[in-house]
């Protein structure tokens, strides 16, 4: 017996078994059946009525006939438009309503020399066109009558933008970099040691807004829905659409006026220059900034690190996760309860995952947008992102790699093609040990003892590896082709790797505690 599939429009398929027949065709039920057998139950003959004219009709077409058949049904799946049409049509009638020298922007502070790497950094306010009931976490969007989102008026995100020495000094412009943060964290973290430096290193001017749906203002939000009522899950996805938006306003921002103030303009020349632009984005912001690769019309080279996809596959194996999952344990004892709620989930937040956008970033692009060019970093070892969701993503984005990519306990990594490089185009999916140990090979995350999520962002060779990227479009191979990307000599400390503002636990941690005494007294 032979299993088939035949999809015959993007968003439907055909499941069939065909075979030699050795016994008639059963009568009909709720399968269709044949068209001289009558039923007196209605839903029966509904259910007839759309086989003949949907599945038995598709597969008759592709050359398979009824009296082969011994079992025939059907499944929709998600189409490129219904998944990503949303936060298309968001984009494309934000940027219409935007002026011409892009969006108002409003400077409340500006901190000069916070450190010896860093001439100024900016605080404000800019303008976004906005599809949400409110600006407040916990809003949905706002859908007419075909189901887009509809225009609300205009709201103020916050932004920060911070310019090195380097650029402020030596008589000539840098590059504008995009970061996006991690998971409930904010724009602070340009602010870290090692982006100060890379930012006078490179003579980059970084700019970030936070991740709406993501970020720590809406923990929460997230923390009261996961315990109180999941139905109303689909804020995340939503507010993280207007995330999406809110980063590729910023870009408008930087590239219009804002390019030629006098916060960012240093005697004869400015910071940078707006036409040398980049992405730069670590765990939740390479996860989330390949929907925003996949969607942005005006930064065609970017950086993901860390990242994956789909979060239903993250989540389970993050230690980022744990805290919410004590929620979801105790008001879903079964494992396979569990595993459905997540699955559910996952069908809303394809519209903002990247697993509705990453077959579109390298090639396939999405309506009135270019494609894009993608380094993508992980780690082996990794206790917040699975490498599983980063070769998820990176098979989608079409990705090669390097010769001997590390790999988790000696695995086989499949579907990538191995190249020696440079490559100038596509994806490239990079990897990196630091020597943990091997990862749990069950769905759960690995200790927090050796966690090494925030380290390939600081190894030199990584950093080197996307300036290059960034400043030649080309992505070379860092690391010694007969060995990998292995640790350096002294090689880079576990411990000297995370920074304080982007540890998830400790901000998500006390709110889940108050949220599950609640619960409890709810429920006792």
């Amino acid at each position: 017996v032979c299993v088939y599939m035949y999809c015959y429009q993007v968003h439907a398929c055909s499941c069939f078994v065909r075979c030699i027949r050795t016994h008639t065709h059963p009568r009909a039920h709720a399968d269709g059946g044949v068209t001289d057998t009558s039923s007196s139950d209605p839903d029966v003959n509904k259910r007839r009525d759309y086989f003949n004219a949907n599945i038995f009709a598709n597969l008759q077409s592709a050359g398979v006939q009824r009296d082969d058949l011994q079992l025939a049904f059907d499944f929709v799946t998600g189409s490129k438009s219904s998944v990503t049409g949303r936060l298309v049509h968001m984009r494309d009638d934000a940027f219409s309503r935007l002026p011409s020298g892009g969006p108002k922007y409003y400077i409340r502070r500006v901190h000069e020399n916070p450190s010896n790497w860093t001439r100024r950094l900016i605080q404000g306010d800019f303008e976004v066109p906005l599809y949400l009931t409110n600006s407040r976490p916990g809003a949905h969007l706002v859908l007419g009558a075909d189901g887009m989102p509809v225009y609300q008026g205009l709201t103020n995100v916050s932004f920060s933008v911070q310019v090195p020495n380097s650029a402020a000094e030596n008589g000539t412009s840098g590059m504008m970099v995009q970061y996006g943060h991690g998971l409930f964290g904010s724009q602070s973290e340009i602010e870290q040691t090692y982006l100060q430096e890379m930012g006078y290193n490179y003579k980059w001017t970084l700019f970030a807004t936070n991740w709406w749906g993501l970020s720590s203002a809406d923990v929460p939000s997230i923390v009261l829905m996961m315990t109180f009522n999941n139905t109303d899950f689909g804020f995340v996805p939503d507010r993280s659409q207007q995330g999406v938006l809110n980063f590729m306003v910023l870009t408008k921002m930087m590239m219009g006026d804002f390019a030629k103030d006098p916060v960012v303009t240093f005697g004869d020349h400015g910071a940078y220059d707006a036409s040398k632009r980049g992405y730069d984005g670590n765990s939740c912001g390479g996860i989330m900034g390949s929907t925003f690769m996949a969607n942005t019309v005006d930064i065609t080279r970017g950086t993901v690190g860390v990242p994956g996809a789909p979060f239903s596959l993250l989540l389970p194996r993050s230690l980022d996760f744990v805290d919410l999952y004590y929620v979801v344990k105790a008001k879903y004892g079964s494992a396979f309860d569990r595993m459905m709620l997540m699955i559910t989930f996952q069908l809303l937040w394809d519209r903002s995952d990247p697993s509705g956008y990453m077959s579109h970033v390298t090639s396939d692009p999405l309506p009135n947008t270019p494609t894009h060019d993608i380094l993508l970093h992980y780690n082996l070892g990794d206790a917040q992102v699975t490498w599983l969701g980063a070769l998820t993503l990176g098979r989608s984005l079409d990705g090669v790699m390097f010769p001997n990519n590390p790999r988790e306990d000696n695995e086989v990594i499949y579907g990538f093609k191995v190249v020696e490089g440079p490559v100038s185009s596509g994806a490239v999916v990079q990897g990196w040990t630091f020597d943990a140990p091997v990862v749990p090979q069950t769905n759960l995350p690995p200790s927090s003892k050796y966690d090494t999520h925030q380290c390939v962002r600081r190894d030199p060779r990584a950093q080197a590896q996307i300036d290059e990227f960034f400043t030649t479009g080309t992505i070379s191979n860092h690391c010694d082709p007969s060995t990998g990307c292995i640790p350096l000599d002294p090689p880079i400390q576990l411990s000297g790797c995370p920074e304080s503002d982007v540890v998830v636990g400790a901000l998500v941690k006390p709110q889940v505690n108050a949220a599950l005494l609640q619960w409890a007294r709810d429920h006792s």
